[in-house]
Parts: structure tokens; C-alpha cells; sequence
């Protein structure tokens, strides 16, 4: 069956007779796919899921010819398509017993929701991606088909490597196994769609309503809870530098899904202004490699769609679905910073960590392992470089925001080109500090939300990096209390300006350009 399969396949390809009209067609269809594209403690690692054990092929669908793999790519065919031993679930032992509570994924991944008597929570996710993101027209077409041999370009079980690196960079995370899900009844309703699926298990981090939370966590949120806190005040606090290190190491490990979905956030300790940190989830994407002719060709329309190498791609094209995120996240953390995590990861992902990443995959990818390997040691000691040309990218123009409180904004121009921002709650509490360089920035932008705000600029320079300053729904006053020679002006967005207090001048006395 997966013989004729793959002849099927096969004939798409010799049906087109003309090689350029072929990558033409194959081009299409790939990038149609492209805009679908979506702390020391430490979960333990599973390691008894059962004792009844099979031997399974990851994707034998992605068995291909040397045509094919000159256009679609080498990518992880070899993973996939190796025969490995793998465990099987057993339901009714693993964690005192796992009852499945309901189906869940995206696009690609397929999962099923578990709970275990003590209110511990395990998700078994899809290895084998699937591909729904096109309509049903499309089936048994040359774009359906390309669109799933793209799966190819993920390694199948790169979480399992990824979660001792997590580990050393101490970066919370929980840690896969994989493993073939029974044909048992005990699935219930889920028995005929995942008895047999070959997965990942994983803890899903969460809090239960007794017992410990996920790494002794009191609280867990999402990202969008998250996102609603810090933007309603400025109680709500993130541990940046725990973040920008995660972030860091998806540079070096390749992983380019990290959307705000892929994250949740965890909160230690009773008070209620401990900083939260991040945890990083579904990383279906970890080495991501798009090869061939198509997508070297692809990737002018396309930069997202990159390739692991020893060599790093551009940053923001990997990280294109998470560029964004990045701005308002880490938007108080100078290069200093930056170079700080850097030189931390490249000292802590050693030649023997990534070694025992390699070790954690199957004994049959033992052949295969050391190409990635020898990748990630080359990526390691060129991390600091990759970092900071992604950090350039990043501050070129800085998006700085407030909250829906009441906040005093103050900017501070001194010396040739620099810019102290600093963001101050009601009660005065600072949660925002940076300096900003205009040979790093070009633009600053202050988005100030609700609440009635306060902005002022101040200092006398001949230079400095343009400022705007956004007002939100609330009554606001800007002073401008700075005198910059030449045009380098604050611009002003607002609608909601009130008057300053006797005496203070206001931007619209001043020669400044308003929007």
C-alpha cells in the first residue's frame, strides 16, 4: 500500500512534463502554504510509559526518489523514515492511571487531553503533522500533495532533543516522550481516531486544584490572559531575561513556531508580584529545514521558510511569526543584556549537553544524529553574532507601552543621540526603564493606552532619535520641556489632549509636527 502510494505521488511529478512549468506549480503552492505557518526546576523526565514495546516508521510517506529529493529536499526523510522501537502507552499504569478528557490542536498537530487521579494533566500529541489547511478542492492536486511532503522539513521527534538543552539553559519546559497510544478502550470515544497514532506525552503545565503545580508553580496563565494583565496595569510583571534566554536558544536550536501560543507563563510564590516565567510548549519545530530547489527558490517570497545550518539564517525571517511578541516583551532589555544571555547559553549548551540531546532520540537515528549535532556545536559558538543582529532588527524602531492605568511617561534626550525612557505607574513605582542609542534606534514609539496619562520631554541636544508618543482613550498632557536643534521632532497622536498646569508649556507652543 505505501509502495502504490508512493507511486501515486511519483506520477504527479512525471505528469508535468516541463521541468519549469513543475517548479513553477510547486513554488505556488508552497508559498500558499507559507501564510498558514503558524527556573532550574524542571518537569522529571518520563521514562517507563510502558513495557510492551512496537516498531514503527514515523512518515513513510516521506520516502522519496533523488528527483524528488533534488526538488523538495533531504530535509528529515531519514528520520522519518527509519524503522524505531517505541514504547507503548499504557493507560492504565502510567501515572496511577490516565482517563482522556478531550481532543484539542491545530492546523497540524492532533492531541488528546489526559488527567491522571492525583490532578496531574498529560497531553499526547501527533508526531505526524497534519496538513488542513486547505480546502478540499485541492485534494489529489500537485498543491496538496506538496503541501504535505513539507512535513518533512520538521524532524520528528526534535522536541525530545530539545528538552535537555532546555534543561542546561534553564528554561522551564516539560519533557516529551515518545510513545505508540494503545488500542484500548479505555480511550472511549478518542479509541478509533488515536489507537495506534504514534506521539509525544508530555505534562501539560497547569495547576490542579489540589496538589503541586507544574514545576511547584502556584499559578499558570496564558498568553493572552498575560497580555490582558500588563496592558490593564502594571502589577502584572514578566521575567525578561528568563525569557529573552528561551528566546535565545530557539535561535540556536531553529525553532520558528513561537507565537504567543507557544508559551505559558508561571508565577512562584504566594506574592502576587512575583514575576511570571515563561514556559515553553509545542515546539513542533524545533531544526526546521525547508530544502530543495523549490524552497531555495520559495524563499525570495518567502524568507520565513529557512533552513537549519551551521550558518543562522536572518533572524527575523525564523522568527517571523514571532517578531511582534518579541518587541512588547522584551522591549526594557538593552544589548547588554543581550550579550549577557549569550555568552551564558554558549557556556551552558556544552559539547556534552548537546551530545546527550542526540542520546535522547532513538538508537536507530545513531547514524544520523551527528549531521544535527555537528550543526548545533557551530550554531552554539555563533550565537552571540546571530543575537545581535537579531537585537538590531528588533530596536531599529522601539514600540514601548503603557497600561490602562494612569501613567507619567518621562523622556529624557542627553548626550549626542541618546534617549532615557522611563514609565511610572499612579502610585510612582517605575516598570519601565531603557536607554535607547540612535545608532542602534531610529524611532521610539509610546503607546500610553487608557487612563488619564502624563508625557514629558526633556533636554537640550543638537541630536536625538524621533519620538512619538500615542495617547489612549483617557485625558492626557504632554510638556515638552526639550530644545533639540534640527528635525528631530516629537510627534503626537491624540485627540484627548488636555491643558498643562500653569506655567508648563505644551507641545502644540512648540515648532513640532503633529498627526
Amino acid at each position: 500500500m505505501a509502495a502504490m502510494k508512493h507511486s501515486q505521488q511519483t506520477n504527479y511529478m512525471i505528469q508535468i512534463r516541463n521541468p519549469f512549468a513543475a517548479t513553477a506549480i510547486l513554488l505556488g503552492a508552497v508559498l500558499a502554504t507559507g501564510a498558514f505557518s503558524k527556573a532550574a526546576a524542571q518537569t522529571p523526565m518520563v521514562r517507563n510509559v510502558g513495557t510492551d514495546s512496537a516498531i514503527v516508521v514515523p512518515g513513510e510517506i516521506f520516502k522519496a526518489g533523488s528527483f524528488h529529493r533534488f526538488l523538495l529536499g533531504d530535509n528529515y526523510r531519514a528520520e522519518w523514515t527509519t524503522p524505531i522501537k517505541v514504547p507503548v502507552l499504557n493507560l492504565r499504569t502510567f501515572h496511577g492511571g490516565l482517563k482522556p478528557l478531550e481532543k484539542g490542536g491545530g492546523a497540524q498537530t492532533i492531541s488528546l487531553r489526559f488527567v491522571a487521579p492525583d490532578g496531574q494533566e498529560f497531553v499526547f500529541r501527533s508526531v505526524r503533522k497534519r496538513f488542513s489547511v486547505l480546502p478540499d478542492q485541492y485534494k489529489g492536486t500537485i498543491v496538496w500533495y506538496v503541501v504535505g511532503d513539507e512535513g518533512s522539513a520538521s524532524h520528528p521527534l526534535g522536541a525530545i532533543a530539545a528538552a535537555p538543552m532546555q534543561a542546561a539553559a534553564g528554561v522551564l519546559h516539560p519533557t516529551p516522550v515518545v510513545a505508540v497510544m494503545p488500542d484500548d478502550p479505555a480511550l472511549g470515544e478518542f479509541r478509533k481516531e488515536f489507537a495506534g497514532m504514534v506521539g509525544e506525552l508530555e505534562e501539560r503545565p497547569h495547576v490542579p486544584k489540589d496538589g503541586d503545580g507544574f514545576a511547584g508553580a502556584n499559578k499558570i496563565i496564558g498568553s493572552d490572559t498575560l497580555l490582558d494583565r500588563i496592558n490593564a496595569d502594571a502589577k502584572t510583571q514578566v521575567d525578561t531575561r528568563a525569557l529573552l534566554t528561551a528566546r535565545e536558544l530557539d535561535l540556536l536550536i531553529g525553532d520558528n513556531d513561537r507565537h504567543p501560543d507557544q508559551w505559558k507563563w508561571a508565577q512562584f510564590g504566594k506574592k502576587d508580584d512575583a514575576p511570571l516565567e515563561p514556559i515553553a510548549v509545542d515546539r513542533d519545530k524545533v531544526f526546521v529545514s525547508y530544502e530543495g530547489l523549490v524552497m531555495n527558490i520559495a524563499r525570495y517570497a518567502q524568507p520565513s521558510l529557512v533552513t537549519f545550518d551551521k550558518q543562522y539564517p536572518n533572524p527575523t525571517h525564523l522568527f517571523a511569526n514571532a517578531g511582534e511578541y518579541d518587541r512588547r516583551m522584551l522591549g526594557s532589555l538593552d544589548k547588554s543584556v543581550w550579550d549577557s544571555v549569550a555568552t551564558s547559553l554558549m557556556q551552558r549548551i556544552t559539547d556534552q549537553v548537546i551530545d546527550s540531546a542526540m542520546k535522547t532520540l532513538p538508537p536507530e537515528y545513531a547514524s544520523i544524529s551527528p549531521r544535527v549535532a555537528a550543526k548545533l556545536r557551530a550554531r552554539r559558538d555563533g550565537l552571540r553574532g546571530a543575537a545581535d543582529r537579531y537585537y538590531h532588527e528588533l530596536w531599529r524602531v522601539a514600540d514601548i507601552h503603557g497600561t490602562d492605568a494612569d501613567d507619567q511617561a518621562t523622556v529624557v534626550r542627553s548626550g549626542e543621540g541618546l534617549v532615557d525612557v522611563r514609565l511610572e505607574s499612579g502610585n510612582g513605582t517605575t516598570y519601565f526603564s531603557r536607554r535607547f542609542d540612535l545608532g542602534e534606534t531610529k524611532e521610539i514609539r509610546i503607546y500610553l493606552h487608557g487612563g488619564d496619562d502624563k508625557a514629558t520631554v526633556d533636554g537640550n541636544v543638537r541630536k536625538s532619535i524621533p519620538v512619538r508618543i500615542i495617547g489612549g482613550n483617557g485625558t492626557n498632557t504632554f510638556v515638552d520641556q526639550s530644545d533639540l536643534f534640527g528635525d528631530r521632532p516629537v510627534v503626537v497622536n491624540n485627540l484627548n489632549i488636555a491643558r498643562p498646569p500653569e506655567g508648563e508649556p505644551t507641545l502644540a507652543q512648540r515648532p513640532r509636527a503633529s498627526s
